[in-house]
């Protein structure tokens, strides 16, 4: 997707379809690619709000975001997801942060400005290296804040 000017609809949040190799539906976090048959397959997402943008959490490149990139838009790379876990194999260019409108993500926040809670459950920020969630602070592979940019 790096380098187009298409506009999401919002976020992918799973599919149904037939697979090949168990012969029956099956519901998925991910899109599987060869083992799906041809035919119907529903997809779920999480629609593009107009009037109150939803904020997702994503991860940043080798080369992170700090705080001066707030406000900035930005490109995804689509990269190879989980088949174990679900999770997307997409993150943040940040070789495309700029004020170019029509890229597809605005970098609200860095996530360890939303992270309130530790593993202790006490009320220290999780950042980078904690047991909690790590790579959240500012720098390579932290966790971002953003908004469809629409």
């Amino acid at each position: 997707m790096a380098g187009t000017t298409a506009r999401p609809l919002g976020v992918f949040a799973g599919c149904r379809y037939v697979s090949n190799s168990q012969q029956t539906p099956v519901p998925q976090k991910y899109w599987p690619g060869t083992d799906a048959a041809s035919g119907s397959v529903l997809a779920q997402y999480y629609p593009l709000m107009l009037t109150a943008p939803a904020l997702y959490v994503i991860q940043s490149d080798a080369t992170g975001v700090t705080q001066a990139n707030l406000g900035f838009n930005c490109d995804i790379v689509v990269g190879t997801g989980s088949t174990l876990n679900g999770f997307s194999g997409s993150y943040l260019d940040t070789t495309t942060i700029s004020t170019t409108n029509t890229l597809p993500l605005t970098i609200v926040d860095l996530w360890t400005n939303y992270t309130t809670a530790g593993a202790s459950g006490g009320s220290e920020v999780a950042g980078a290296g904690s047991t909690f969630i790590s790579g959240t602070q500012s720098g390579a592979y932290n966790w971002v804040v953003v908004a469809i940019n629409s």
